[in-house]
């Protein structure tokens, strides 16, 4: 199943072209917007996961060794597993959770697995 709003970043990667900002990935209990149906967001790649989409039957290949922002109202079962597969794919992951307090979140870099974003400085 293609995640909503995959279709122009699909068209992009087929012409073998990545977009030159990291990619959002939106996971919530929310509607999906009037406008991602229809509207070009290759520019500012945009991806929305419903509460309702079969986290095992996402289609993550479109953002192959793309830099992602993963971000969830809730840090739950059901985002920790969007995670988890979002790390089979990207290059790297900002997550990022209103859940965690002043906490906001950490990074995830492929090959070094997760770096908090006050050692980003530090590592990088």
């Amino acid at each position: 199943m293609t995640p909503h709003g995959a279709a122009k970043l699909i068209e992009m990667r087929v012409a073998g072209k990545c977009p030159s900002v990291p990619v959002w990935v939106n996971v919530g209990p929310f509607k999906l917007p009037a406008w991602m149906n229809d509207s070009d967001t290759a520019e500012k790649p945009e991806i929305v996961i419903l509460p309702n989409d079969p986290i095992e039957r996402l289609d993550f290949r479109p953002l192959l060794n793309l830099r992602l922002i993963l971000f969830f109202n809730t840090f739950d079962a059901r985002a920790d597993a969007i995670y988890q597969r979002l790390t089979e794919y990207a290059q790297s992951i900002s997550v990022l959770c209103p859940d965690f307090g002043e906490d906001i979140g950490w990074f995830w870099i492929k090959g070094r697995g997760r770096v908090e974003f006050y050692d980003v400085k530090e590592t990088a």
